[in-house]
């Protein structure tokens, strides 16, 4: 092949290569042909022979060879084995005659002698031998290679950018007539940049001047040069042109500069109309109809076969929606319309997103603006930090709303002034011309339906789109994109079927919706994009994108997240860079590297072949070889130079550590970042210095060359930069002072939202708390969401009133997983310290540091957020105490992490009260949304109470019902926040996993499977802690192996912890229950359903009004299922429930149950009937549930036990408790493994107590007691007494039995007698007692659990003295029983051993006293009552005095005495005037308890 220019011997050699033996390229001067032209001999400069089967003369316009056939094959040779070819057309046309070469060589090298209409029709066909197949998702038909005529159409292209020039090119290459439109006057599109802007800051009016640039003029590239350009015409360096722009990642205008060189080198520019604007596309028959508009405003009419639409999308902008934007007084620009940032001088800029250009447009502003403050949606709400490298440029979370005054809030809670709104959020697919009679739509951004991104399948082929999908290699896929659209529509590629792409769409929507992805996320490919480049690569037999590209790629967009300021300045992957280049090169693209950007001299780098002596050949870096051959002396310079920084950098460490220690003196910030520049220089020095014996075993020649070129040359080049950087840092380590006076820095204040509802009265006490002189350390705790952070803001910015009583406040984010070092970093920044590094001081000797400094000062420390304790002696914080005056205060989610600080008495960050928090809630939603319809009020006010008074859920919940502006909408939010609330927007991402954090921090699976089954119960349900405990048990979550009591206790902790840990709130009045707030409940359940992805694993309908059992697709999933407290009445059906542990069907309406229904549970271990009073009938086949250990069937009708349920062997709880039609329990005695069994209500007759004492496991039974004859086979028998602890004494008469005697009970717990005769209570006699049972009493506890007490119309009972023996009593209730004249008389107390020792009711909490009309003493001195809450008495005419001081019932509550009789009240004796008057006030009059 004979040489011409450059493009044209490169692309005609690379294509014939791909398919002849062997191309060699020479010049005119090297090489003449023998003068017998019957043989194929032609001779080199050296002499050496060649033959040849064909010529291809690339020699310029000027020689005519030979007669040409149609000016390309040389009549004479056209019919031998010689094939002379001439390549005649412009730069634009060599291509296509090339394709055309290629194919006759096909011929010639086959030896084949054809005629000239052979050869004509080989041209014609443009045919390839190897064709790649179809290989689609949707299996199109394959094809095989063409072997007839591809088709010739005439095509429009719409735009002359980047993508419109490949489509031009490549539908050219297939031999289609192609015009272009553009509306400007050059080609280039986008990167066509003009200081024009629209007379519509925003561009929202339809009827402004378009301008169709968005190029800004600082603007650069997002991805390095050599991995965006066309795969054949590489985005290289040029320097033939000084004003062109040599960086990896150029300005725009090296971008367009690239563009027109591309027009120009394939003659691109003959097809474009500059000026002419398309106006409408539609269909016309199987055509398209295209007119167009002059820049003389002449129109026209056109018919074309085919149209590629390339109009780009960076000219109709998306603006985001902010909450009262509307009546915010700033200014407003899209970025659009941004080109340079003068106009933002001296203001407060918001810049709405945070990505490719949010992020250089915000940076480019805060060279002229005060303050740049970026917003973005996809940071976490509490977002807000200062970036680094700029003194005015802040990134926040979204903004949350903006106001009337200028302000604007965002959802950290930080406000700012702010003079302008830059919107840079992107833009919208916009297509004005197109009319398709709805086939293309645009919804969101996403146009659609189309196949692969590219065809419509309703209009395919003839209709397409080229460079829709971003986020990716926006060149290269155009060229891709092209060559697919051109070959289909020649017909060298067949596209699927119209279904089969339609499938393919729809399967493609539905797997974005099941990824939870917006729809405008349709055309954003990401980590997708290089399957999507290969794959239609491979519909047009292309290569697949190139390792180095999609590593280049890769790392470009990592770079562009993570350093946004300096990715295009620094990188890390110059062996990518080195890897393109030679492939580019191999290529024969290029034939030299001109790498300006990769050294640091700015000299340029060639590459040639050397031949190494181990035979292997070597790419070696001639002008850069300098890095590799010094590498020796450059390593003995550069650890040199480092031991000279040491130790000039321990001088000033020890110099600074020596003033510092005193307290009294700070070192200066030049030296804190020269510490910590000079830290990152020796990791740096350490990491390179690791690897230098490794290095110098790859290097070869002496030293000249390497094994490895790249590896070699990287590791030169970063010992030569390093050798610069120590020596600069060495440089600037020369101080003239290296302290200065300590001063410390005023309060830090936190923006917050100027108004906080509902913690008016909460910062008044946490302020008073923490500044009382007997305090020093005050803990807040309380659930996640609730507010605890934004209390602790508003301390904080307090102590900015009193600032000249605190020398420091220093303010530390802890969170979950914080070091004692991150602590330590975060005080020692606050106090002056240097921040710590990587091999420095550790923690011992920085908590020193920061002792001396604060053991002067009067501080106060606030942490925010700790999960466990933080020992401020090892961080190095003073205590605080009364003398020296220091305060700290902490935020918690668990009372346990207060405790364990020292903290007895923390401070409870409750939710608000309803009145607080309807106020929250209507200010978030505003008062144009609420009074948009009079029914939102009220509709509102239901939502509102859903959260509970959680400000976090009340917040996040307003906001997005702050635009919902109809009724239904907000109906629709009522019944979502009733039926599923997960499934409200904002719940999922902002308000559950704030919750999340503290079911994370439970310790062990234990505790957080026990905290999920609090979940089955309904609403605002309140939970009994020891039936809760009994249901774990029986669940397994607690073991069983323990004693009863450990088993027990192992619960209550568990119940502990969750309330401590403020997932589960104990109730006020009754300590003996707890509730779940609403939305740590939907917490509960979104962790049970695998986050919402298995929504059937765990079914909770409690409470929701159901009258049937819900239909569930797939039974066999569920685990837990909670319908208790609806109005089911019957269950018929059966279903598969293999995994389903616990059935709760409580309080509904049953009449009857199917035994089907229990058929196939086999792992049922928890059935709950309860309280179903129409059910009078258990099925038989619930002896099927052989796992079953937990059935309360208790507050039923069943009148009889079915026979199976005695099969039921491993039941360990039941409950027959209030059966009052049941007749019989005989044959319980076969529950052998019983535990736990509930029979009070139920009336025992002699038998069923001797099955009772072969239950050997038994160890908990609650009975009633109404036979005299059972009275003392109950008490005596040792093997049940202990076990008992709950009895009702009923209807026993004065005759059978005047005295009851009680053995030592001492798991008793409640004990009730009602409407019994006996006149008299005794204590079982002991050895040691007289004849009198008082006699000699021993003081040990007979009832030491027994907390609750009744006895009502018992007329014989003349006292109650029995109970001294009841230490514990919680709850004791008296009444109608007319003949008692003590609860505790004086002379039977008085005969107990070490009576004066014996202080009673010291536990006591509640006495009720009624109807006693001969009751004349309680006690005959005053008590303590140390937990006495309420005394309540009524007609107790004779009892004139109670047994109180001025000092009873100090626990610190007020004692509350109740009354039913004014005039009792008035006749009342008081122990002295003081007792009288502190009573007096707390007296209360119950009305109702006098009618």
């Amino acid at each position: 092949m004979r040489k011409s220019s450059r493009w044209k011997r490169h692309y005609i050699s690379k294509d014939i290569a791909a398919m002849a033996k062997e191309v060699r390229v020479a010049s005119i001067f090297s090489l003449w042909q023998s003068t017998d032209t019957s043989h194929d001999r032609f001779y080199e400069d050296d002499g050496k022979v060649v033959y040849a089967e064909a010529i291809v003369h690339c020699t310029g316009r000027v020689t005519c060879i030979r007669p040409l056939y149609k000016h390309v094959f040389p009549l004479k040779l056209a019919q031998g084995s010689h094939l002379s070819v001439y390549i005649y057309k412009t730069v634009g046309g060599y291509m296509e005659v090339s394709r055309n070469v290629e194919s006759m060589l096909i011929f010639c090298h086959a030896k084949a002698t054809a005629h000239i209409k052979q050869m004509e029709n080989a041209i014609l066909y443009n045919q390839k031998v190897s064709l790649s197949v179809i290989n689609s998702t949707t299996n199109p038909t394959k094809m095989a290679p063409a072997c007839s005529p591809t088709n010739s159409l005439h095509v429009a292209v719409i735009g002359a950018g980047a993508a419109g020039l490949a489509a031009a090119r490549e539908l050219r290459r297939e031999s289609h007539s192609v015009i272009i439109f553009e509306r400007g006057t050059q080609v280039g599109g986008l990167w066509v940049y003009t200081p024009q802007t629209e007379p519509d800051p925003l561009s929202l009016d339809p009827n402004r001047t378009v301008v169709h640039s968005s190029v800004y003029d600082s603007l650069r590239t997002n991805l390095p040069r050599e991995c965006m350009g066309y795969r054949d015409f590489p985005f290289v360096p040029r320097n033939d042109d000084a004003s062109r722009d040599p960086r990896r990642y150029p300005s725009h205008r090296e971008v367009l500069a690239y563009l027109q060189n591309f027009a120009r080198e394939f003659n691109l520019e003959e097809m474009v109309r500059f000026e002419t604007e398309v106006v409408c596309v539609e269909p016309e028959g199987q055509k398209w109809k295209i007119q167009s508009k002059s820049s003389d405003g002449i129109f026209k009419d056109e018919i074309f076969d085919s149209v590629v639409v390339c109009n780009g999308h960076y000219t109709e902008p998306r603006i985001a929606h902010v909450p009262g934007i509307d009546s915010w007084p700033g200014k407003q620009i899209h970025s659009h319309n941004y080109r340079v940032p003068d106009p933002f001088k001296d203001e407060v800029v918001v810049v709405i997103g945070n990505f490719a250009s949010g992020s250089d447009i915000s940076r480019d502003i805060t060279g002229v603006a005060k303050e740049v403050h970026i917003a973005s949606r996809s940071n976490p709400s509490e977002t807000y930090q200062k970036l680094l490298g700029s003194n005015n440029l802040w990134l926040h979370s979204m903004i949350e709303s903006a106001r009337k005054d200028g302000s604007i809030i965002f959802q950290n809670g930080k406000v700012v002034q702010a003079d302008t709104i830059v919107h840079c959020t992107g833009y919208k697919y916009h297509f004005p011309f197109l009319n398709t009679n709805g086939y293309i739509t645009v919804e969101d951004n996403c146009v659609g339906p189309l196949y692969k991104h590219v065809f419509p399948p309703a209009l395919a082929p003839t209709l397409s789109f080229i460079g829709l999908p971003w986020m990716t290699l926006q060149f290269f896929m155009f060229e891709l994109q092209s060559k697919w659209v051109a070959a289909v529509l020649s017909g060298r590629v067949m596209l699927p079927s119209e279904d089969k792409m339609m499938e393919d769409v729809t399967a493609f929507y539905a797997k974005r919706d099941a990824n939870k992805l917006p729809k405008r996320y349709t055309h954003k490919l990401g980590e997708c994009q290089v399957d999507y480049l290969n794959w239609i690569a491979d519909q047009v037999g292309a290569p697949p994108v190139e390792h180095w590209r999609a590593k280049e790629v890769h790392g470009g967009y990592l770079r562009l997240a993570t350093q946004s300021d300096t990715f295009r300045d620094k990188w890390d992957d110059d062996h990518l860079i080195l890897e393109a280049y030679e492939d580019f090169l191999r290529q024969k693209l290029i034939y030299s590297i001109d790498l300006f950007f990769l050294d640091a001299k700015k000299s340029y780098l060639f590459l040639s072949p050397l031949l190494c002596r181990d035979g292997r050949l070597f790419l070696c870096l001639v002008a850069m070889g300098r890095y590799i051959h010094n590498l020796p002396e450059n390593i003995v310079a550069l650890q040199h130079a480092m031991a000279m920084l040491t130790a000039k950098l321990d001088d000033v460490l020890r110099t600074v550590g020596r003033e510092e220690f005193t307290g009294r003196q700070q070192r200066i910030s030049q030296v804190q970042v020269w510490h910590a520049n000079v830290l990152t220089t020796k990791n740096k020095f350490d990491d390179l210095l690791s690897t230098y014996e490794a290095e110098l075993q790859r290097l070869c020649l002496c030293g000249f060359c390497s094994k490895d070129l790249k590896l070699s040359y990287l590791y030169g080049k970063n010992v030569s930069i390093m050798l610069t950087e120590v020596e600069k840092r060495s440089s600037q380590g020369d101080f003239d002072m290296v302290v200065e006076a300590a001063t410390f820095g005023e309060v830090d204040e936190i923006p917050i939202h100027p108004t906080i509802i509902g913690q008016e009265r909460m910062l008044e006490k946490a302020w008073t708390l923490l500044m009382d002189d007997g305090s020093g350390m005050l803990g807040l705790y309380g659930m996640g969401g609730v507010g605890k952070t934004t209390l602790l803001t508003q301390i904080n910015n307090k102590f900015s009133e009193i600032s000249d009583r605190f020398e420091v406040v220093i303010w530390v984010v802890v969170s979950k997983s914080a070091t004692v070092r991150k602590i330590q970093r975060d005080i020692a920044q606050k106090v002056g310290l240097v921040e710590m590094g990587s091999g420095e001081k550790d923690e011992n000797q920085r908590a020193l540091d920061i002792y001396n400094v604060l053991r002067r000062r009067k501080f106060a420390l606030l942490l925010d957020d700790i999960w466990e304790k933080v020992d401020l002696k090892a961080v190095g914080v003073p205590y605080p105490t009364r003398d020296n005056g220091c305060k700290v205060a902490f935020t918690t989610r668990s009372r346990d992490v207060c405790g364990r600080m020292g903290v007895d008495d923390p401070m409870e960050v409750s939710c608000l009260q309803p009145d607080e928090s309807w106020d929250l809630f209507q200010r978030t939603v505003g008062e144009n949304t609420l009074g948009s319809h009079p029914d939102i009020p009220e509709l509102a006010r239901k939502v509102a109470r859903k959260c509970r008074g959680l400000p976090l859920a009340l917040s996040v919940i307003g906001e997005t019902m702050a635009c919902k502006r109809t009724v239904h909408e907000w109906c629709h939010a009522v019944d979502v926040l009733t039926s599923s609330a997960t499934e409200f927007s904002g719940m999922e991402d902002e308000i559950l996993p704030v919750l999340k954090y503290s079911y994370d921090n439970l310790s062990g699976e234990m505790v957080r499977s026990c905290f999920l089954y609090c979940s089955l119960f309904p609403e605002d349900y309140h939970i009994d802690k020891e039936r809760l405990v009994e249901y774990w048990i029986c669940e397994g979550f607690v073991s069983e192996k323990e004693s009863r009591e450990r088993t027990l206790n192992q619960g209550y902790e568990i119940v502990g912890t969750l309330v401590r840990a403020c997932l589960l709130m104990e109730e006020r009045k009754d300590k003996s229950y707890v509730k779940m707030h609403d939305v740590v409940r939907e917490m509960a359940l979104w962790i049970s359903s695998d986050f919402g992805n298995q929504k059937e694993r765990c079914v909770v309908r409690a409470g929701v009004g159901l009258r049937e059992v819900p239909k569930l697709k797939e039974w066999a999933t569920v685990r837990k299922m909670s319908l208790m407290n609806n109005g089911i009445e019957e269950i018929f059906d059966s279903h598969e429930c293999g995994d389903l542990t616990t059935l709760f069907l409580q309080r509904n309406a049953f009449v009857k149950i199917s035994g089907e229904f229990f058929r196939c549970m086999p792992h049922l271990a928890v059935l709950d009937l309860s309280e179903n009073h129409s059910l009078e009938e258990l099925p038989e086949e619930i002896s099927e549930l052989g796992s079953l250990r937990y059935l309360d069937v208790s507050y039923t009708c069943v009148n009889q036990l079915p026979v199976g349920l005695w099969e039921l062997k491993k039941l360990i709880h039941l409950n027959l408790e209030h059966m009052i039609r049941l007749g019989s329990v005989s044959g319980i005695s076969s529950l052998w493994n019983l535990r736990t069994l509930g029979l009070r209500g139920l009336v025992l007759d002699m038998r069923q107590v001797n099955e009772l004492e072969l239950l050997e496991h038994l160890q908990v039974v609650t009975i009633d007691i109404s036979s005299p004859s059972v009275v003392k086979p109950l008490l005596w028998s040792h093997r049940l007494v202990v076990c008992i602890r709950e009895v009702d004494f009923k209807y026993l008469e004065e005759e059978s039995m005047r005295v009851l005697t009680l053995p030592t009970i001492v798991n008793l717990r409640r004990l009730s007698i009602k409407r019994c005769g006996m006149r008299e209570i005794e204590i079982e006699k002991t050895a040691s007692s007289s004849s009198s049972s008082w006699n000699k009493i021993h003081t040990a506890p007979y009832f030491s659990n027994l907390s609750k007490v009744f006895i009502t119309k018992c007329h014989g009972l003349k006292d109650l003295t029995w109970l001294l023996f009841a230490p514990n009593l919680a709850f004791l209730q008296v009444s109608f029983s007319g003949q008692l004249e003590d609860i505790i008389n004086q002379e039977k107390a008085a005969s107990v051993e070490n009576a004066a020792t014996i202080v009673p009711f010291r536990r006591l909490e509640t006495l009720h006293l009624s109807a006693l009309r001969g009751l004349e003493r309680i006690y005959w001195n005053a008590l303590p009552f140390p937990c006495l809450k309420v005394i309540h008495v009524e007609k107790c005419w004779k009892l004139r005095k109670l047994p109180l001081d001025s000092n009873s019932g100090a626990g610190g509550k007020e004692l509350v005495l109740s009354y039913g009789d004014r005039e009792w009240i008035e006749k009342l004796e008081w122990e002295d005037q003081a007792t009288r008057v502190r009573f007096l006030t707390s007296c209360r009059w119950h009305w109702r308890a006098t009618q």
